[in-house]
């Protein structure tokens, strides 16, 4: 019987060649090439070997005939002799070029290979057991999983023989909208695609034929590319034309037929999403000019906020408001006939011409704003402001106003209550605060100063504001007529009022004991200095003789209601105003007539 000797090239002892003899199973030899220790193959891996308690690779051994024998090799269990020693299913019969492995009495000619029994069958970086058996190299990485998209595939690691789970690698990449799965969860684009967006211009008014702009805009929140798609939804019955070009942001329609045009623009991105967005084209008929409103107003504004008044808006038209050739106010307000600037214009000049400036006005269409009518203008004086206190004169203060019947009662009456309601207004005729302090008022009666006299010295306190009135009453708590004009405080700005208690004196003491006014007439003057007597001072303003026999409570003075107040000085009220107008005097508002809207605001 021949003896196979199988050799390890690779397992060493105590670095000498251990040679292993494999007789019919049985070997020995040191493991410091070994992978480990082992009782069966089962406990090693696919391509080991259990050889004396030792796992050994198959590839390290090596079959070899030393003897040239031609008897049945007792370790060759695929010979036709058949053996007895080891299962003919136990090792495969391998080629060796010094052995006679087949018994046929003929040496091998083939090239050694090393005995693989799971040839064929376990994967390459695979080992293979005792009975066929694979198993994976502990520590050992294999890839697994499928690579899609900027996520990497997985890692299978080999423990105890066998192969783990997939694990798949980190990937630390925000999910971004490009069809990619960026953050390896196994979702697409979650979170990170956005529909596009589209914004169509405002819609507009041409003629017919005359070519509509449109520009209109597109984008893609997600930073991708879009594109675009103009269309008409609806149009004129007539119509024919569409946007050119169609498919780009800025496009045009020439309109082919009166009426509206209802288009669409769309925005498609590269996700394939889309947005839309709705304008639309007036085709307006042929202009027919509106017909001119005529502007008017008073020709002195003291404030720098003239009233500018004019025809109320119709329907279907705008007042286009202009200062020397500036734009100023657009009117648009339904029935709207007057405008007044909200604060003073920055422009002015001292009384009485101040600054010209020049107010135009024109009447548009609003379906066709380049439809217009003509041009209405209007010139008006601004006054400068004042704040510093000037002395009166003949020409800036006058006599605007007075009540001599201040309560219509007997005329036997007599103590501080009688007459409670007699009054006496003056109005400062200049745009700067009038101050009356040095100067005094002296009342007659009929002429007769030599008798009946009295006067009141004016103080500090006594200012007149710009274009505003002074005025002074008896007693108003007392008396029985209305001051329906009075405001309930001082104001000193301009128009504003300053309020004082008439109290007249004779001989320097109080004249309370009755009414000071005669009804059947007297004489009001104004003079410089302290009152020294009837005919003392300089005279500024004299009322010779006032009015008489007026009503009980009705006063005589200008109508401010109405007017623009462009009253000269030297000149006497001659109007009976019932009920009185005492505190109020041309204002600005007061020249509308049925303003719309109801309120000026004139304060």
């Amino acid at each position: 019987m021949r003896s196979i000797v199988i050799e390890s090239t690779r397992v060493r002892a105590s670095g000498i060649a251990c040679a292993v003899l494999m007789v019919i199973g049985l070997a020995a030899c040191s493991d410091s090439g070994a992978t480990g220790r082992c009782t069966t193959d089962d406990d090693c891996t696919r391509r080991e070997l259990c050889i004396d308690q030792t796992c050994v690779a198959i590839s390290d051994l090596d079959v070899t005939d030393t003897t040239g024998d031609t008897s049945p090799d007792t370790s060759d269990v695929d010979d036709t002799n058949g053996d007895t020693s080891l299962p003919d299913t136990t090792l495969p019969d391998t080629a060796d070029s010094n052995v006679d492995s087949d018994d046929t009495g003929e040496l091998d000619t083939r090239p050694d290979v090393p005995m693989d029994p799971c040839q064929g069958i376990c994967a390459p970086d695979e080992l293979c057991g005792w009975g066929g058996k694979c198993y994976c190299t502990p520590g050992l990485k294999r890839l697994c999983g499928t690579k899609i998209g900027k996520c990497g595939q997985g890692y299978r690691t080999c423990r105890d023989g066998d192969w783990g789970e997939c694990e798949a690698i980190p990937v630390n990449e925000p999910e971004i909208c490009d069809r990619i799965d960026n953050d390896c969860d196994g979702l697409t684009d979650e979170d990170a695609c956005f529909p596009p967006i589209a914004v169509c211009p405002p819609a507009q008014s041409v003629h017919i034929n005359e070519v509509a702009t449109l520009s209109g805009e597109g984008r893609d929140p997600d930073g991708g590319t879009v594109t675009f798609d103009w269309e008409v939804i609806s149009g004129p019955v007539g119509g024919s034309t569409g946007p050119i070009p169609f498919d780009e942001a800025v496009s045009s329609l020439a309109p082919d037929d009166y009426g509206v045009w209802a288009l669409s623009m769309c925005v498609d991105d590269d996700e394939g999403v889309r947005a839309c967005c709705e304008t639309e084209v007036r085709v307006i008929e042929p202009c027919v000019p509106p017909a001119v409103p005529v502007i008017s107003t008073c020709g002195t504004s003291w404030d720098r906020r003239p009233i500018l008044q004019f025809p109320a808006l119709p329907a279907g038209l705008s007042y286009d408001l202009r200062m020397e050739g500036a734009p100023l106010a657009t009117i648009t307000g339904l029935g709207q006939n007057y405008y007044r600037p909200p604060e003073a214009l920055q422009i002015g000049g001292p009384p009485p011409l101040g600054v010209s400036a020049v107010f135009e006005m024109n009447a548009c269409r609003v379906d066709d704003p380049t439809c217009c009518s003509p041009t209405s203008s209007i010139e008006v004086a601004m006054i400068e402001a004042c704040t510093t206190p000037i002395p009166p004169t003949s020409s800036n203060i006058i006599f605007s106003e007075y009540l001599i019947n201040g309560d219509g009662g007997p005329s036997s009456c007599v103590g501080p209550n009688c007459q409670a309601g007699e009054a006496l207004e003056i109005t400062n005729l200049s745009n700067c605060p009038v101050s009356l302090d040095g100067y005094h008022f002296r009342y007659c009666n009929n002429n007769a100063c030599s008798s009946a006299k009295r006067y009141k010295n004016f103080g500090p306190a006594d200012i007149i504001p710009p274009r505003g009135v002074y005025v002074t009453i008896r007693n108003p708590a007392k008396s029985t007529c209305g001051f329906d004009f009075m405001p309930t405080a001082d104001t000193p700005d301009i128009f504003g009022i300053r309020r004082s208690t008439l109290e007249l004196l004779v001989d320097g003491s109080f004249s309370n004991d009755s009414g000071w006014f005669l009804n059947g007439g007297g004489s009001f003057r104004f003079a410089s200095g302290a009152y020294s007597g009837p005919f003392g001072g300089t005279t500024l303003v004299l009322i010779d003789d006032y009015i008489a026999n007026s009503p009980a409570c009705e006063s005589i003075g200008f109508d401010a209601l109405g007017a623009c107040g462009d009253i000269p000085s030297n000149v006497t009220p001659t109007q009976r105003l019932r009920k009185n107008q005492l505190g109020r005097l041309w204002h600005p508002c007061d020249a509308l007539i049925a303003p719309n809207p109801a309120q000026c605001f004139d304060r």
